[in-house]
């Protein structure tokens, strides 16, 4: 079968740099808009953090078999 696991790990980071560039290059530009937007972000890791605690059951069993089929990937 095709390897692929490399190309998936190469486009998420170069995803992640792209993205954290942009971000630096916006709110570079736009001063008042970096307020906002930092105060989204908290906002949703606040939620993602709430939501995590009430399900954490079921976000380990579904991390848990996630990683499994990763480790069985071939």
């Amino acid at each position: 079968g095709l390897k692929v696991r490399a190309f998936l790990y190469v486009g998420t980071g170069t995803f992640l740099i792209t993205s954290i560039y942009q971000l630096v290059i916006f709110s570079l530009s736009y001063s008042f808009l970096k307020w906002i937007v930092g105060l989204l972000v908290g906002i949703l890791l606040i939620y993602i953090a709430a939501n995590f605690e009430t399900r954490r059951t079921q976000i380990t069993a579904l991390l848990r078999n996630i990683s499994d089929e990763f480790a069985n990937w071939d």
